[in-house]
Protein backbone atom coordinates (compact mmCIF):
# COMPACT_ATOMS: atom_id res chain seq x y z
CA UNK A 1 0.00 0.00 0.00
CA UNK A 2 2.96 2.62 0.78
CA UNK A 3 4.37 1.72 -2.22
CA UNK A 4 1.00 2.39 -4.11
CA UNK A 5 0.26 5.76 -2.45
CA UNK A 6 4.05 7.05 -3.33
CA UNK A 7 3.87 6.25 -6.60
CA UNK A 8 0.87 7.66 -7.65
CA UNK A 9 2.02 11.03 -5.05
CA UNK A 10 4.80 10.89 -7.15
CA UNK A 11 4.27 13.21 -10.55
CA UNK A 12 8.08 12.46 -12.15
CA UNK A 13 7.51 9.08 -11.99
CA UNK A 14 5.55 8.00 -14.68
CA UNK A 15 2.89 6.97 -12.91
CA UNK A 16 -0.01 8.55 -14.25
CA UNK A 17 1.34 11.47 -13.93
CA UNK A 18 -0.48 13.39 -16.04
CA UNK A 19 -3.96 12.01 -15.18
CA UNK A 20 -3.34 12.38 -11.40
CA UNK A 21 -1.79 15.69 -11.50
CA UNK A 22 -3.74 17.58 -8.76
CA UNK A 23 -4.09 14.04 -6.73
CA UNK A 24 -2.05 13.74 -3.27
CA UNK A 25 -3.51 10.77 -1.05
CA UNK A 26 -2.56 10.70 2.38
CA UNK A 27 -2.96 7.32 3.57
CA UNK A 28 -3.98 5.57 7.40
CA UNK A 29 -2.85 1.67 7.77
CA UNK A 30 -5.32 -0.21 10.02
CA UNK A 31 -5.09 -4.41 10.00
CA UNK A 32 -8.60 -5.63 10.86
CA UNK A 33 -7.27 -9.37 10.81
CA UNK A 34 -10.43 -10.12 8.61
CA UNK A 35 -12.50 -9.69 11.84
CA UNK A 36 -15.95 -7.92 10.56
CA UNK A 37 -16.37 -6.10 14.03
CA UNK A 38 -12.27 -5.40 13.97
CA UNK A 39 -12.99 -4.02 10.68
CA UNK A 40 -15.83 -1.37 11.82
CA UNK A 41 -13.81 -0.44 14.82
CA UNK A 42 -10.41 0.50 12.14
CA UNK A 43 -13.13 2.58 10.01
CA UNK A 44 -14.44 4.49 12.39
CA UNK A 45 -10.74 5.28 13.77
CA UNK A 46 -9.17 6.07 10.45
CA UNK A 47 -12.53 8.67 10.05
CA UNK A 48 -12.06 10.01 13.29
CA UNK A 49 -8.22 10.54 12.54
CA UNK A 50 -9.47 12.14 9.48
CA UNK A 51 -12.14 14.34 10.92
CA UNK A 52 -9.30 15.81 13.83
CA UNK A 53 -6.22 15.61 11.30
CA UNK A 54 -7.64 17.35 8.41
CA UNK A 55 -11.20 18.60 9.72
CA UNK A 56 -12.91 16.41 6.74
CA UNK A 57 -13.83 12.96 6.92
CA UNK A 58 -12.17 9.89 4.76
CA UNK A 59 -12.49 10.06 1.21
CA UNK A 60 -12.01 6.78 -0.04
CA UNK A 61 -10.88 3.02 1.14
CA UNK A 62 -8.25 0.90 -0.24
CA UNK A 63 -9.66 -2.51 1.26
CA UNK A 64 -10.55 -4.60 3.13
CA UNK A 65 -8.62 -8.13 2.31
CA UNK A 66 -11.29 -10.23 3.20
CA UNK A 67 -14.82 -10.76 2.23
CA UNK A 68 -15.99 -10.13 5.77
CA UNK A 69 -13.97 -7.07 6.56
CA UNK A 70 -15.68 -5.34 3.37
CA UNK A 71 -19.02 -6.34 3.95
CA UNK A 72 -18.97 -4.50 7.09
CA UNK A 73 -17.30 -1.54 6.10
CA UNK A 74 -19.20 -1.26 2.84
CA UNK A 75 -22.33 -1.28 4.91
CA UNK A 76 -20.70 1.59 7.10
CA UNK A 77 -19.63 2.97 3.81
CA UNK A 78 -22.92 3.27 2.80
CA UNK A 79 -23.61 5.97 5.36
CA UNK A 80 -20.28 8.03 4.53
CA UNK A 81 -20.93 8.11 1.14
CA UNK A 82 -17.31 6.65 0.80
CA UNK A 83 -15.76 5.20 -2.21
CA UNK A 84 -14.10 1.66 -1.18
CA UNK A 85 -11.97 -0.16 -3.69
CA UNK A 86 -10.85 -3.89 -2.34
CA UNK A 87 -8.03 -5.50 -4.03
CA UNK A 88 -9.17 -9.18 -2.50
CA UNK A 89 -12.64 -9.64 -1.17
CA UNK A 90 -14.33 -11.74 -4.19
CA UNK A 91 -17.73 -12.66 -2.31
CA UNK A 92 -20.99 -12.46 -4.64
CA UNK A 93 -23.00 -10.26 -1.92
CA UNK A 94 -20.58 -7.57 -2.05
CA UNK A 95 -22.06 -6.40 -5.80
CA UNK A 96 -25.42 -5.99 -4.33
CA UNK A 97 -25.57 -2.09 -4.98
CA UNK A 98 -28.89 -2.02 -2.76
CA UNK A 99 -26.96 -2.51 0.42
CA UNK A 100 -23.14 -1.56 -0.66
CA UNK A 101 -23.88 1.40 -3.16
CA UNK A 102 -20.19 2.13 -2.87
CA UNK A 103 -18.20 -0.63 -2.96
CA UNK A 104 -15.67 -1.52 -6.13
CA UNK A 105 -12.85 -4.35 -6.39
CA UNK A 106 -9.93 -4.64 -8.74
CA UNK A 107 -10.21 -8.36 -8.09
CA UNK A 108 -12.38 -10.59 -9.84
CA UNK A 109 -15.87 -11.48 -8.20
CA UNK A 110 -16.81 -15.33 -7.16
CA UNK A 111 -19.26 -14.81 -9.52
CA UNK A 112 -16.44 -14.98 -12.74
CA UNK A 113 -14.35 -17.17 -10.78
CA UNK A 114 -17.17 -19.87 -10.18
CA UNK A 115 -17.62 -20.53 -14.03
CA UNK A 116 -13.92 -20.40 -15.10
CA UNK A 117 -13.20 -23.32 -13.19
CA UNK A 118 -16.05 -25.11 -14.55
CA UNK A 119 -15.03 -23.99 -17.98
CA UNK A 120 -11.50 -25.34 -17.14
CA UNK A 121 -12.60 -28.72 -15.62
CA UNK A 122 -14.66 -29.14 -19.09
CA UNK A 123 -11.86 -28.10 -21.05
CA UNK A 124 -9.88 -30.84 -19.26
CA UNK A 125 -12.31 -33.58 -19.56
CA UNK A 126 -12.47 -33.37 -15.41
CA UNK A 127 -16.54 -34.32 -15.74
CA UNK A 128 -19.34 -34.99 -15.55
CA UNK A 129 -18.87 -35.95 -11.49
CA UNK A 130 -16.69 -34.37 -8.66
CA UNK A 131 -17.60 -34.17 -4.59
CA UNK A 132 -17.20 -30.28 -2.93
CA UNK A 133 -16.09 -29.45 0.21
CA UNK A 134 -16.30 -25.85 1.00
CA UNK A 135 -16.57 -23.84 4.54
CA UNK A 136 -19.15 -21.93 6.27
CA UNK A 137 -17.31 -18.57 6.04
CA UNK A 138 -18.71 -15.95 3.25
CA UNK A 139 -15.58 -16.48 1.08
CA UNK A 140 -16.58 -20.68 1.01
CA UNK A 141 -20.69 -20.19 0.46
CA UNK A 142 -20.21 -17.65 -2.35
CA UNK A 143 -17.42 -19.44 -4.34
CA UNK A 144 -18.65 -23.07 -3.67
CA UNK A 145 -22.30 -21.59 -4.84
CA UNK A 146 -20.59 -20.18 -7.72
CA UNK A 147 -19.21 -23.30 -8.82
CA UNK A 148 -22.16 -25.69 -8.16
CA UNK A 149 -24.19 -23.22 -9.81
CA UNK A 150 -22.50 -23.17 -13.07
CA UNK A 151 -21.02 -27.35 -12.98
CA UNK A 152 -24.39 -28.35 -12.52
CA UNK A 153 -26.22 -26.07 -15.48
CA UNK A 154 -24.05 -27.23 -18.00
CA UNK A 155 -24.74 -30.97 -16.64
CA UNK A 156 -22.91 -31.73 -14.41
CA UNK A 157 -23.06 -34.00 -11.78
CA UNK A 158 -21.86 -33.12 -7.93
CA UNK A 159 -21.68 -36.52 -6.15
CA UNK A 160 -21.39 -34.93 -2.66
CA UNK A 161 -21.14 -31.65 -1.08
CA UNK A 162 -19.50 -31.36 1.96
CA UNK A 163 -19.96 -28.06 3.69
CA UNK A 164 -18.80 -27.44 7.19
CA UNK A 165 -17.34 -24.98 10.10
CA UNK A 166 -13.88 -24.68 10.73
CA UNK A 167 -14.16 -23.46 14.32
CA UNK A 168 -15.83 -26.43 14.39
CA UNK A 169 -14.72 -29.21 12.97
CA UNK A 170 -11.89 -31.69 14.33
CA UNK A 171 -12.85 -35.36 12.63
CA UNK A 172 -11.42 -34.67 9.02
CA UNK A 173 -11.21 -38.41 8.42
CA UNK A 174 -14.59 -38.10 8.43
CA UNK A 175 -14.69 -35.62 5.53
CA UNK A 176 -12.60 -37.93 3.23
CA UNK A 177 -14.83 -41.11 4.61
CA UNK A 178 -17.65 -38.88 2.76
CA UNK A 179 -15.79 -38.24 -0.25
CA UNK A 180 -14.37 -41.86 -0.64
CA UNK A 181 -17.68 -43.10 -0.66
CA UNK A 182 -18.88 -41.41 -3.29
CA UNK A 183 -16.92 -42.17 -5.87
CA UNK A 184 -15.91 -39.04 -7.07
CA UNK A 185 -12.95 -38.67 -9.50
CA UNK A 186 -12.09 -35.45 -8.48
CA UNK A 187 -12.37 -33.18 -5.41
CA UNK A 188 -13.02 -29.51 -5.25
CA UNK A 189 -11.41 -27.69 -2.46
CA UNK A 190 -12.85 -24.15 -1.66
CA UNK A 191 -11.19 -23.62 1.42
CA UNK A 192 -8.42 -21.85 2.92
CA UNK A 193 -4.85 -23.31 3.35
CA UNK A 194 -4.79 -23.72 6.76
CA UNK A 195 -7.90 -26.22 6.02
CA UNK A 196 -6.17 -28.11 2.79
CA UNK A 197 -3.27 -28.73 5.16
CA UNK A 198 -5.81 -30.78 7.25
CA UNK A 199 -7.74 -32.41 4.56
CA UNK A 200 -5.07 -33.24 2.75
CA UNK A 201 -3.34 -34.91 5.82
CA UNK A 202 -6.20 -36.51 6.78
CA UNK A 203 -6.62 -37.76 2.94
CA UNK A 204 -2.90 -39.28 2.96
CA UNK A 205 -4.19 -41.84 5.37
CA UNK A 206 -6.41 -43.11 2.81
CA UNK A 207 -5.04 -45.15 -0.01
CA UNK A 208 -7.73 -44.10 -2.44
CA UNK A 209 -7.92 -40.87 -2.19
CA UNK A 210 -3.90 -40.64 -2.56
CA UNK A 211 -3.71 -42.87 -5.47
CA UNK A 212 -3.05 -41.26 -9.23
CA UNK A 213 -6.94 -42.02 -10.16
CA UNK A 214 -8.21 -38.99 -8.10
CA UNK A 215 -7.86 -35.31 -8.95
CA UNK A 216 -7.81 -32.17 -6.80
CA UNK A 217 -9.25 -29.01 -8.05
CA UNK A 218 -8.47 -25.87 -6.08
CA UNK A 219 -10.05 -21.84 -5.92
CA UNK A 220 -7.95 -18.86 -6.35
CA UNK A 221 -7.79 -19.26 -1.94
CA UNK A 222 -4.80 -21.71 -2.08
CA UNK A 223 -3.99 -22.41 -5.45
CA UNK A 224 0.16 -21.68 -6.00
CA UNK A 225 0.27 -20.92 -2.08
CA UNK A 226 3.15 -22.76 -0.36
CA UNK A 227 1.60 -25.19 2.02
CA UNK A 228 3.11 -27.21 4.89
CA UNK A 229 1.79 -30.51 3.54
CA UNK A 230 2.84 -32.87 0.62
CA UNK A 231 1.19 -31.92 -2.40
CA UNK A 232 0.02 -34.69 -4.63
CA UNK A 233 1.02 -34.63 -8.36
CA UNK A 234 -1.37 -32.97 -10.73
CA UNK A 235 -3.69 -30.62 -8.78
CA UNK A 236 -4.94 -27.88 -10.99
CA UNK A 237 -7.03 -24.93 -10.35
CA UNK A 238 -7.32 -21.36 -10.89
CA UNK A 239 -5.78 -17.99 -9.39
CA UNK A 240 -5.26 -14.25 -9.43
CA UNK A 241 -4.70 -13.39 -13.26
CA UNK A 242 -1.00 -11.67 -13.19
CA UNK A 243 -0.57 -9.45 -16.71
CA UNK A 244 2.60 -9.56 -18.73
CA UNK A 245 2.72 -5.68 -19.89
CA UNK A 246 5.17 -3.50 -19.32
CA UNK A 247 3.58 -1.70 -16.39
CA UNK A 248 3.41 -5.17 -14.59
CA UNK A 249 7.50 -5.55 -15.63
CA UNK A 250 8.26 -1.81 -13.99
CA UNK A 251 6.15 -2.70 -11.32
CA UNK A 252 7.76 -6.09 -10.07
CA UNK A 253 11.58 -4.18 -10.97
CA UNK A 254 10.77 -1.87 -8.97
CA UNK A 255 9.38 -3.90 -6.15
CA UNK A 256 12.63 -6.29 -6.78
CA UNK A 257 14.84 -3.08 -5.39
CA UNK A 258 12.85 -1.43 -2.94
CA UNK A 259 14.14 -1.41 1.26
CA UNK A 260 12.99 -4.62 2.54
CA UNK A 261 13.14 -2.57 5.96
CA UNK A 262 10.79 0.08 4.92
CA UNK A 263 8.58 -1.86 2.18
CA UNK A 264 8.25 -5.05 3.91
CA UNK A 265 6.70 -8.64 2.69
CA UNK A 266 5.31 -11.91 3.78
CA UNK A 267 8.27 -14.57 3.02
CA UNK A 268 11.00 -11.87 2.91
CA UNK A 269 11.79 -12.91 -0.29
CA UNK A 270 12.42 -9.43 -2.54
CA UNK A 271 12.40 -11.52 -5.78
CA UNK A 272 8.46 -12.92 -5.15
CA UNK A 273 5.63 -11.07 -3.97
CA UNK A 274 1.93 -11.50 -3.59
CA UNK A 275 -0.15 -11.19 -7.11
CA UNK A 276 -2.27 -9.54 -4.75
CA UNK A 277 -0.22 -6.30 -4.63
CA UNK A 278 -0.88 -6.11 -8.15
CA UNK A 279 -4.39 -5.37 -7.45
CA UNK A 280 -3.59 -2.86 -4.52
CA UNK A 281 -1.57 -0.76 -7.10
CA UNK A 282 -4.58 -1.01 -9.05
CA UNK A 283 -7.22 0.33 -6.43
CA UNK A 284 -5.20 3.71 -5.49
CA UNK A 285 -4.41 4.37 -8.97
CA UNK A 286 -8.37 3.68 -9.85
CA UNK A 287 -9.27 5.90 -6.66
CA UNK A 288 -6.90 8.54 -8.05
CA UNK A 289 -8.15 8.60 -11.41
CA UNK A 290 -11.50 9.14 -10.60
CA UNK A 291 -10.72 11.51 -8.06
CA UNK A 292 -8.68 13.72 -10.63
CA UNK A 293 -12.23 13.23 -13.16
CA UNK A 294 -14.07 14.77 -10.37
CA UNK A 295 -11.87 17.63 -9.91
CA UNK A 296 -11.61 18.77 -13.41
CA UNK A 297 -15.37 18.08 -14.67
CA UNK A 298 -17.23 18.41 -11.40
CA UNK A 299 -15.85 21.84 -9.68
CA UNK A 300 -17.89 23.31 -6.97
CA UNK A 301 -18.91 19.76 -5.32
CA UNK A 302 -17.45 18.94 -2.44
CA UNK A 303 -18.30 16.51 0.78
CA UNK A 304 -20.80 13.38 0.11
CA UNK A 305 -21.64 14.94 -3.04
CA UNK A 306 -17.97 14.76 -4.64
CA UNK A 307 -17.71 11.22 -3.08
CA UNK A 308 -21.30 10.77 -4.52
CA UNK A 309 -19.33 11.97 -8.45
CA UNK A 310 -15.96 9.79 -7.72
CA UNK A 311 -17.89 6.62 -7.18
CA UNK A 312 -20.15 6.89 -10.36
CA UNK A 313 -16.79 7.86 -12.25
CA UNK A 314 -15.28 4.97 -11.08
CA UNK A 315 -17.57 2.65 -12.27
CA UNK A 316 -18.72 4.84 -15.80
CA UNK A 317 -15.80 5.77 -16.83
CA UNK A 318 -12.75 4.73 -15.05
CA UNK A 319 -10.56 2.24 -17.74
CA UNK A 320 -6.84 1.90 -17.72
CA UNK A 321 -4.21 -0.86 -18.33
CA UNK A 322 -3.14 -1.60 -14.91
CA UNK A 323 -0.17 -3.59 -13.18
CA UNK A 324 -2.59 -6.35 -12.73
CA UNK A 325 -4.36 -6.21 -16.17
CA UNK A 326 -7.29 -4.32 -17.78
CA UNK A 327 -9.52 -2.52 -15.22
CA UNK A 328 -12.66 -2.16 -16.23
CA UNK A 329 -15.99 -1.76 -13.56
CA UNK A 330 -19.44 -2.32 -14.62
CA UNK A 331 -22.32 -0.71 -12.89
CA UNK A 332 -21.74 -3.47 -9.71
CA UNK A 333 -18.34 -1.95 -9.19
CA UNK A 334 -17.02 -5.56 -10.68
CA UNK A 335 -14.17 -6.39 -13.10
CA UNK A 336 -15.56 -6.67 -16.82
CA UNK A 337 -14.18 -9.81 -18.26
CA UNK A 338 -12.08 -10.71 -15.27
CA UNK A 339 -9.38 -13.20 -16.27
CA UNK A 340 -7.78 -16.22 -14.38
CA UNK A 341 -4.26 -17.37 -14.25
CA UNK A 342 -4.31 -21.71 -14.96
CA UNK A 343 -2.59 -23.05 -11.98
CA UNK A 344 -1.10 -26.67 -11.98
CA UNK A 345 1.01 -28.64 -9.43
CA UNK A 346 4.40 -30.56 -10.73
CA UNK A 347 5.97 -32.35 -7.49
CA UNK A 348 9.52 -31.90 -9.39
CA UNK A 349 9.44 -28.19 -9.96
CA UNK A 350 6.14 -26.82 -8.03
CA UNK A 351 3.40 -24.96 -8.92
CA UNK A 352 3.39 -23.50 -12.72
CA UNK A 353 1.34 -21.34 -15.07
CA UNK A 354 -0.14 -23.41 -17.85
CA UNK A 355 -2.65 -20.92 -19.14
CA UNK A 356 -5.56 -18.38 -18.89
CA UNK A 357 -9.20 -18.52 -17.94
CA UNK A 358 -12.46 -17.07 -18.42
CA UNK A 359 -15.96 -17.97 -18.18
CA UNK A 360 -16.11 -18.60 -21.93
CA UNK A 361 -12.29 -19.58 -22.82
CA UNK A 362 -9.20 -20.97 -21.89
CA UNK A 363 -5.76 -20.27 -23.44
CA UNK A 364 -2.97 -23.23 -22.92
CA UNK A 365 0.19 -22.29 -23.10
CA UNK A 366 1.91 -25.66 -21.24
CA UNK A 367 1.33 -28.99 -20.92
CA UNK A 368 -0.63 -29.98 -17.68
CA UNK A 369 0.99 -32.61 -15.39
CA UNK A 370 -1.53 -35.24 -14.74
Amino acid sequence: MRLAVELINNKNDGWFDNNTAQIHFIMQLNNSGCDSEQAVVCLDYQNDWAIQKHNAPLDGLIGAECSAGSISTAALGNSLTLPQISFKSSTTELSDKDLYPYFARTCASDAAQGPALTNLLINLGISPYVALVSTTDGYGVSMSESFASSYESSGNIILVNIVYTPSSTTDYDEIITQIAQSGAPAIVLVVYPEEVEKILKAASKHSVLSSNSVIWIGADSWIDLELNVTLPNGIIGVSAYQADNPQTIKYTELWKSLDPVKYPDTDGDRSTFSTYSLYIMDAVTALALAYQKAIDDATGLTGSQLRQYVYNALVKDIAFVGVSGNINFDAQGDLTNPQFRVVNYDSNIGWKTIGVATSSSIVFTDEMVW
